[in-house]
């Protein structure tokens, strides 16, 4: 497994998560909404992948027909925030 295959497992059981699904059911290829998944969701989401990766991801990363796939290049591609003693 790559790291871009571990950000977008990460990306998949958050989406899960808020979607109330297993990771491994939610398809990298469709869009996060059609998971039934409202904006505050999607921020939830986010918020998690945040965390779990320590990244920022960037509110222009976030549109309408976001795939979890789209998602993780994305997040694959941030510098992971350092964290000071």
């Amino acid at each position: 497994m790559t790291a871009s295959d571990d950000v977008l497992a990460a990306v998949r059981a958050a989406i899960g998560e808020q979607a109330g699904l297993a990771g491994s059911e939610i398809d990298p290829e469709l869009p996060v909404r059609s998971f039934g998944l409202e904006s505050l969701h999607v921020l939830r989401a986010v918020a998690q992948i945040e965390d779990l990766l320590g990244v920022a991801i960037p509110d222009d990363a976030l549109f309408d027909d976001l795939t979890p796939r789209a998602l993780a290049e994305v997040v694959v591609g941030l510098p992971r925030r350092v964290e000071l003693p």
